[in-house]
């Protein structure tokens, strides 16, 4: 079978034994990988002398299972997500659990997709957002594109922020989200689109340097909102980025009760994260400096590869 790889900086063609499945797999033969730009150049600048798969989202047909698998027949149309399994090749042998069934009316060429919906939804669940909320969207490409769709669908303020005008006219073409392309003009509109508050909730879906965006960020969110950063391998954002911030104490919760769940740890010694009980029973995580300094908190990252 063919299959493309990144090798020595390059992108390649090659010819590979097609995979058996094992025991709980499927066998798909592929009918459309998706190409995800930003994260498949990471690769290939990372690439070495050895070959190494591209891809991680993709649809097919059902053409074999392994013994054990109860749940998929040969025929079905699946949409499977996950490295190593997923790739772009021409035969991918996946776990089940790792395929859905794509429904009727869907087409094969949204549903190559369906990795990355996956992960707007999560993005979305993770932030915990109540209908009425608002959100920052911050980078919209694919995925925050996505993440800014499912957010205006159910039922929350959805407003987007990318460098990119072309990106920015495409969200507002698909109706529902606002989209901004300068900064300046997302914080003139930020009060209005927020009800005056600032965002509930700011989602990063970025790549690149992290620490001015999250700090950005920060300024959009509401007292007490929440910040959340979806991450591909290759950004310059770790999954603990340290993060200057020069108030007094800095609190990152929500305003409802609701168990304690750390959004901003301390990312210095000596400076641990303790909940503290709020004002109308909510409960955060503050992080407060030393006195004349500022903190340097880390910010949790959520892993999550996304185009740029």
């Amino acid at each position: 079978m063919r299959a493309i790889v990144t090798q020595s900086g390059n992108i390649k063609v090659i010819e590979l034994e097609r995979p058996d499945p094992a025991p709980g797999h499927v066998l798909v033969r592929t009918e459309y990988s998706a190409i995800s730009p930003g994260t498949e150049m990471g690769f290939v600048g990372r690439a070495s002398d050895d070959a190494a798969a591209i891809g991680y989202s993709a649809v097919g047909i059902v053409e074999a299972v392994g013994e054990g698998v109860a749940d998929r027949r040969v025929g079905e149309r699946v949409a499977c997500y996950g490295v190593p399994y997923v790739r772009h090749a021409e035969w991918l042998a996946v776990p089940t659990n790792l395929t859905a069934v794509v429904p009727e009316g869907v087409a094969p060429e949204e549903a190559a997709f369906g990795g990355l919906g996956a992960i707007a939804v999560h993005a979305l669940r993770v932030a915990d957002l109540r209908f009425g909320e608002s959100a920052v969207v911050v980078g919209l490409g694919i995925l925050g594109n996505l993440v800014a769709q499912i957010a205006h669908a159910a039922a929350c303020r959805a407003v987007g922020y990318d460098l990119n005008a072309e990106r920015a006219d495409r969200l507002r073409q698909l109706g529902g989200a606002s989209a901004y392309a300068e900064a300046d003009a997302l914080e003139a509109a930020l009060p209005e689109e927020t009800g005056g508050a600032g965002a509930d909730a700011v989602l990063l879906c970025a790549s690149g340097p992290g620490e001015p965006l999250i700090n950005k960020a920060l300024e959009w969110v509401r007292d007490r909102g929440e910040g959340r950063h979806r991450r591909r391998p290759d950004d310059e954002l770790q999954p603990r980025a340290h993060v200057r911030q020069g108030s007094a104490s800095a609190h990152l919760a929500r305003r409802r009760p609701r168990p304690v769940r750390p959004v901003v740890r301390a990312g210095q010694p000596g400076l641990p994260a303790r909940p503290r009980a709020m004002d109308r029973g909510t409960e955060s995580c503050g992080v407060h400096p030393p006195a004349g300094g500022g903190a340097n908190l880390r910010a949790s990252a959520y892993y999550g590869r996304l185009p740029a």
